[in-house]
């Protein structure tokens, strides 16, 4: 929140320059769906041009979105999609989307309603914990693993006490 009575609260470019600060991407829709503000963030995290970007919305072609078992998200669940029908704002939504240059990223993403002069807008500001979900997956895989080799272990015991006549 800004002082009203500072000059700064105001100026365009004071609050762009506060915005593009952030390490998490911000897209802002219309209540179309419209994307008509981002910050540099997002264009980095979603490796695309803000030519690629504006006036998109979530039901274009290039968005591709999987839930954590890898099931394809339909564009009216998107977090930013169930705000601007329901005005509620969802929070931690996990989510794989395929970026700009073809890689599959993960973001936890938080979605909230906003009221400008008026007109309403959905702020989506998402941070990208790939690194997480890919660290989360290889220690799930390694748990099996270990579970198969458990389980071979002792049906390998039970082998030689069979045989051992144990």
């Amino acid at each position: 929140m800004f002082d009203a009575n500072n000059e700064y609260s105001t100026d365009h470019f004071f609050l762009n320059a506060v915005i593009d600060t952030l390490e998490e991407g911000v897209v802002v829709q219309n209540k179309e769906g419209k994307i008509v503000g981002f910050n540099q963030k997002a264009l980095q995290l979603l490796a695309l041009s803000s030519d690629e970007l504006i006036g998109n919305t979530s039901s274009d072609r290039q968005w591709v979105s999987i839930d954590i078992n890898g099931e394809t998200i339909p564009t009216e669940q998107h977090p930013i999609v169930i705000t601007l029908r329901t005005e509620e704002p969802q929070k931690n939504v996990i989510m794989g989307v395929t970026t700009g240059d073809g890689k599959l990223k993960w973001f936890s993403t938080n979605t909230r309603m906003i009221c400008v002069n008026q007109e309403k807008f959905a702020v989506a500001a998402f941070t990208d914990v790939t690194q997480l979900i890919e660290l989360n997956k290889s220690l799930k895989e390694q748990n099996k693993l270990q579970q198969v080799i458990q389980e071979e272990l002792e049906k390998k015991i039970a082998q030689l006490k069979d045989f051992a006549g144990i």
